[in-house]
């Protein structure tokens, strides 16, 4: 997922990106022209995905069934707002 908002946004000017700045710029509609915010709740599930992503990976963290289901479907909301905003093809995989 954060390499579909990495190829929305294009290479950083500063040579790379750090997930916080992909996420913001992201967030804030910055890939789109014109810029068009994400809505609040989509905000708020890619700021909790990579939260558990980071607390999962570095952390003693398990995440539940139902934590992972929603960050799944945050991700699969992501990559599907990619897609069609760039005129990508997807298929069923994504739905």
């Amino acid at each position: 997922m954060f390499l579909a908002m990495w190829v929305a946004l294009d290479d950083p000017s500063k040579g790379r990106w750090e997930h916080g700045g992909i996420i913001e710029r992201f967030v804030h509609g910055q890939w789109r022209t014109p810029s068009l915010p994400m809505a609040r709740e989509q905000t708020r599930a890619l700021r909790r995905l990579y939260a558990d992503r980071v607390d999962a990976d570095y952390g003693v963290v398990q995440l539940s069934a139902q934590e992972s289901t929603a960050n799944l479907d945050a991700a699969r909301q992501i990559l599907v707002l990619v897609a069609q905003t760039l005129g990508l093809p997807f298929g069923g995989i994504f739905l």
